[in-house]
């Protein structure tokens, strides 16, 4: 157990559940020797943001439980998680950092709940969309993507090191950097 500031505290059970509790941002914290014993993440209410690097390369960790007091989630906080599978989304998420989910290869579908006036899903939660731009792409299931009318811009690295084989740009008139970068399968767009 620990602090990651003077507000935020964390505990590490011995089932490998880290649950970090307390008010306001949460700091960066260097887990150190504990990274590979993290199988769980339980981040309490209370916790408003959740901090760059803050859960990255925990190669055990398979769930992260978010509650609906975080709007903001730092660059690279859950990147680099092997065996993650799924990111549930509360409704009061404002931002999520370009890179916070990154090189995640077993990513199947995000959650987003209903009532976020910011994120969506489509693709049967296969993409992450912010208000007309899709951000990111799950690795581990996409294979082909149609833009539906309201994606006006692919985002930097949305389906990078996808299985991506077919796009249908549709009215995408943005492409941002390293979009589809090791997407060796790609073989047909229009």
């Amino acid at each position: 157990s620990g602090s990651c500031n003077g507000n935020i505290t964390w505990v590490l059970s011995e089932d490998g559940t880290l649950t970090v509790s307390g008010k306001g941002p949460m700091e960066w914290y260097n887990w150190g020797n504990y990274r590979n014993d993290i199988k769980k993440v339980i981040i309490e209410a209370g916790i408003t943001s959740i901090a760059d690097n803050a859960f990255h390369s925990c190669s055990n960790l398979t769930a992260v439980e978010i509650p609906d007091t975080v709007t903001h989630i730092g660059d690279w906080a859950f990147g680099r998680l092997p065996n993650v599978t799924e990111i549930h989304y509360p409704s009061t998420v404002s931002r999520i950092d370009m890179t916070s989910n990154y090189a995640c290869p077993s990513l199947t579908k995000f959650v987003v709940d209903r009532n976020n006036a910011v994120y969506s899903v489509a693709n049967d939660g296969q993409v992450l969309i912010e208000n007309g731009s899709l951000v990111r792409a799950a690795v581990k299931t996409i294979t082909s993507y149609a833009a539906g009318d309201a994606i006006t811009t692919i985002g930097m690295g949305a389906f990078d090191s996808t299985d991506l084989a077919e796009l249908d740009l549709n009215k995408v008139q943005v492409i941002q950097n390293y979009a589809f970068a090791d997407c060796h399968d790609l073989k047909s767009v229009v």
